[in-house]
């Protein structure tokens, strides 16, 4: 591909004239200055959100932590049988050969 660029005159010719306009453009638009903003509004401190202590007890108490456990003979979203690996193969059937040695 780059030597169709190299012999045709013309399109290096235009390509040579594109990136002169694209660096022209840029090196006109350096000395730029700040878009006119507008002067933020001050507003007050966000007050926190206090919450209950009954709440906050209730969260951490002995039947909620209960309620999280899961039972111990339901299904887990996370485990299956889908992706085991296949069984090994069986081993190749051998012959028992006797050999005498002289």
């Amino acid at each position: 591909m780059l030597n169709f660029l190299e012999r045709s005159l013309w399109l290096s010719v235009l390509l040579l004239v594109g990136l002169v306009a694209v660096l022209l453009a840029t090196l006109a638009h350096l000395g730029g200055d700040l878009p006119p903003l507008r002067p933020l509004r001050q507003r007050p401190p966000a007050q926190p959100k206090v919450l209950a202590d009954s709440r906050v007890e209730e969260w951490f108490s002995v039947s909620a932590i209960t309620r999280l456990v899961t039972a111990t003979n339901s299904l887990n979203p996370f485990y299956t049988l889908h992706f085991q690996p296949p069984p090994p193969p069986p081993p190749p059937p051998t012959k028992k050969v006797e050999l005498l040695y002289q």
